[in-house]
């Protein structure tokens, strides 16, 4: 298993903890994919180096508090409602590829929701 954790900015000011994990078969012998991973893109790495594409991903959203360690990478106080994890899985024909957890500051996004209705079901 491979984890990769990253702070991403906006201006300058973390906004974004995420930990994507990836199973180890995905990774084989590749030592340079984690430094990679951490330089680049993982979508990239994973399409260019690893030949993998990912065909689609879920997500869901869940309100928590900021643990210690969320907290002090993005410059929050634990226990304030200030992270906002998005948890998913993204998958190539069927088969889990990789694994994101990612905290988001609440004042530093506005998240939408796009819904979908079931088409025409009655006539």
């Amino acid at each position: 298993m491979l984890v990769v954790e990253r702070v991403r900015t906006a201006d300058g000011r973390p906004v974004v903890f995420s930990r994507d994990i990836l199973p180890g078969k995905i990774i084989g012998d590749r030592a340079d994919i984690a430094d990679q991973m951490l330089r680049r893109s993982i979508y990239e790495v994973l399409e260019r180096d690893l030949g993998i594409v990912i065909n689609h991903g879920v997500a869901s959203f869940r309100p928590r508090q900021a643990d210690r360690t969320v907290a002090r990478l993005l410059g929050t106080r634990a226990g304030e409602p200030a992270a906002v994890p998005v948890a998913g899985r993204l998958r190539r024909r069927g088969a889990a590829v990789l694994s994101s957890h990612e905290y988001h500051l609440a004042d530093a996004f506005d998240f939408s929701v796009v819904r979908r209705g079931p088409g025409r079901r009655f006539s």
